[in-house]
C-alpha cells in the first residue's frame, strides 16, 4: 500500500487538470459564452426578457446567484412569461434552447472545442514529430562527421606517437654516439 488515499489522488488529478486548463483560452471563451447567454435578452411577448428578471445573476467567480424572493414572485405572478423566456415563443428561441444549442455546438465531435483542440494538438504533434525526424537526421550526420574527425585525430596522434618514438630512438642513438 502506498499510503495515498483515493481522495488525495483525485485532488492531485484535479490540480493537474486545473493547471492545464488555467491557461487555456478555450475554457475562458466557453465561460464567457455561457455567461453571455445568462444575461442575454429574449424578445418575446412576455414581460420577462432575461434571467436577471427572475433573480438569477452571475458572480465574479462564475457561479450563479439566485435571489429566491424575486424568483418566487416571478413564479407566482408571471409563470407563462417564465415559460416564454425559457422555452421561447414562435421563431424566437428561449434561454434553454440557446443553452442547449450552444452546448451541443461546443461539445460536437466535429466542430466543438474538443474537436478543435484535438485538431490543433494533432497538428502540433505531427509538426513536433517531423521536427524530431529532421533533428535525428541532422544529429546522425553530425555524429558521422564527429566520428570521422575523431578517427582522423586518432590516426594523426598515432602517427605523431610513431614519429615521437622514432625521434626518441634517434636521439638515444645520437646521445650514445656522442657519449662514446
Amino acid at each position: 500500500a502506498s499510503g495515498t488515499s483515493d481522495e488525495e489522488i483525485e485532488a492531485g488529478e484535479e490540480d493537474i487538470l486545473s493547471d492545464v486548463l488555467r491557461g487555456d483560452s478555450t475554457v475562458y471563451s466557453i465561460k464567457r459564452q455561457m455567461q453571455s447567454l445568462l444575461s442575454s435578452v429574449i424578445d418575446t411577448s412576455g414581460s420577462l426578457g432575461s434571467l436577471g428578471q427572475l433573480g438569477l445573476s452571475t458572480q465574479s467567480d462564475g457561479t450563479i446567484d439566485i435571489d429566491s424572493e424575486t424568483l418566487d414572485t416571478a413564479l407566482e405572478n408571471n409563470f407563462d412569461d417564465i415559460s416564454k423566456l425559457l422555452a421561447g415563443e414562435g421563431s424566437t428561441d428561449g434561454v434553454m434552447k440557446k443553452f442547449n444549442s450552444t452546448l451541443l455546438t461546443l461539445t460536437s465531435n466535429t466542430q466543438g472545442f474538443y474537436a478543435t483542440k484535438e485538431d490543433s494538438y494533432t497538428a502540433t504533434a505531427k509538426w513536433i514529430d517531423a521536427d524530431l525526424l529532421r533533428m535525428e537526421t541532422v544529429l546522425e550526420k553530425k555524429e558521422e562527421t564527429m566520428r570521422a574527425r575523431f578517427t582522423a585525430m586518432e590516426e594523426l596522434i598515432s602517427g605523431m606517437n610513431t614519429q615521437s618514438d622514432f625521434l626518441t630512438q634517434q636521439m638515444d642513438i645520437l646521445n650514445g654516439m656522442v657519449s662514446d
